[in-house]
């Protein structure tokens, strides 16, 4: 272990000493008095909306914690200080937005003040994940979780407990006495180690965010650009049905808007970011998409979005972004999915032609063999796909299972990874939603 140069407190006769007696509670080393609470920190009744930050001590809690706290604020410092809870529980000083769960200091304890606080609650901890309310956990709270190099947690900690001996320790020694109790799992809240891993392993779920102390000494402007983004809510197409599993997982509110087709999206879009109150219907050509259905007096009207959300009070200048439809890759996994892409791999660039009509429609059997034989005048690769009922009316060598190096025809079609690759040049659609 490299050595501290600036040396605490030296007492190289004396081993380390806490005041605070030390239980290990469930793999965790806690003050005695925090572990008297701790079965009521378990059963702490959580909402979705609470949010927690998490860290092992002197990671840098209370720098991401302000951070939080100015976002939350607007990022101004006039709204953040005049929002600090003075509480006698925690000697009538002013405190940050953050309450410590399992804190107590004799008869007083966190908890009784944190019960009285409405949702949504800010909480922070230096217990590790297997601690938490076990309903922050159901309901999918949001947690941050803060680290930061083991080496110099160590070296933080020790001039922690230095800076208020009559406090905090009867004996604190030199620096190495101390790592040697570290490394031993012998002070509050250690095993190290064990407190990252429990929020590291699940670093993948959408409600956990993790950081780094040395992530947060490169700006605050590069972390604020990687946070949680902080949504109010989210207004999706009924269509879009992978993007409510995403809201869900996330807590994140969503409400169901029944848009019509895809031409309707381009016109909302149009008013929208022109803020146009309304089009007369003699001015179809400045509208993309438009279709002439005037309204009594002639004219095509708001768009529902606008009206249901500008509309209201206090939401004039509420910003509104229209996004998507954002339809998830797939993986090519299935056997048939691989001999389309192999397929595709053979042909040159943009020299595909794809051709789909819907899973709704079934063109008719005059359709049919005219697309067919435009199909085989064609003097490209042509993927067409079509519902078995369909091709009934194809000529016998182009129906399903025929293979034809120029021409395939197939039931059912990977269309995202078909629309993907850089030999498709032209789709001929029905102009549907996803398309």
């Amino acid at each position: 272990m490299d050595k501290v140069s600036a040396k605490g407190p030296s007492r190289p006769d004396q081993r380390v000493s806490f005041k605070h007696k030390l239980i290990s509670y469930r793999g965790c080393k806690l003050h005695a008095d925090f572990v008297s609470v701790m079965p009521e920190v378990e059963e702490l009744e959580c909402e979705h909306n609470d949010m927690f930050l998490y860290s092992f001590p002197k990671s840098g809690t209370t720098w991401t914690g302000k951070i939080i706290e100015l976002i939350k604020h607007d990022g101004s410092k006039e709204k953040l200080a005049a929002s600090l809870i003075r509480g006698a529980e925690y000697g009538g000083r002013p405190t940050t937005l953050f309450k410590m769960i399992e804190a107590r200091f004799g008869n007083t304890i966190a908890l009784n003040f944190i019960r009285a606080t409405p949702h949504p609650r800010y909480l922070w901890s230096h217990l590790p994940r297997n601690l938490l309310p076990q309903s922050a956990i159901e309901k999918k709270c949001k947690i941050v979780y803060v680290y930061r190099h083991v080496k110099d947690v160590m070296v933080s900690y020790y001039y922690f407990h230095a800076s208020d001996p009559s406090v905090l320790i009867d004996n604190l020694g030199i620096f190495e006495d101390f790592a040697e109790r570290f490394m031993s799992n012998q002070v509050a809240n250690t095993p190290y180690f064990a407190n990252l891993h429990s929020y590291w392993s699940r670093r993948h779920e959408p409600n956990i965010f993790l950081l780094s102390y040395e992530h947060l000494e490169k700006g605050d402007e590069e972390v604020s650009s990687q946070g949680i983004p902080l949504v109010d809510v989210v207004i999706l197409d009924n269509m879009a049905g992978a993007a409510s599993l995403t809201c869900m997982g996330r807590g994140i509110p969503f409400y169901s808007l029944n848009t019509g087709p895809a031409y309707n999206l381009s016109l909302y879009v149009h008013l929208l970011a022109d803020d146009i109150e309304a089009i007369a219907v003699d001015q179809p050509a400045t509208v993309p998409g438009f279709i002439p259905v005037p309204g009594p007096d002639g004219k095509i009207r708001v768009p529902i979005m606008k009206t249901l959300l500008h509309g209201q009070s206090g939401m004039k200048n509420v910003p509104l972004y229209c996004v998507g439809p954002l339809i998830p890759a797939e993986e090519t996994t299935k056997p048939d999915d691989k001999k389309v892409k192999q397929w595709l791999d053979e042909k040159t660039l943009q020299s595909v032609v794809y051709i789909f009509f819907g899973s709704m429609m079934s063109p008719r059997p005059d359709q049919v063999r005219e697309i067919a034989e435009a199909v085989r005048s064609l003097d490209r690769p042509v993927i067409w796909s079509i519902k078995n009922l369909a091709q009934d009316a194809l000529p016998e060598e182009l129906k399903c299972g025929t293979f034809d190096k120029q021409i395939r025809i197939v039931e059912w079609a990977p269309q995202k990874l078909i629309l993907a690759h850089e030999s498709v040049g032209v789709f001929v659609s029905h102009c549907g939603w996803k398309d």
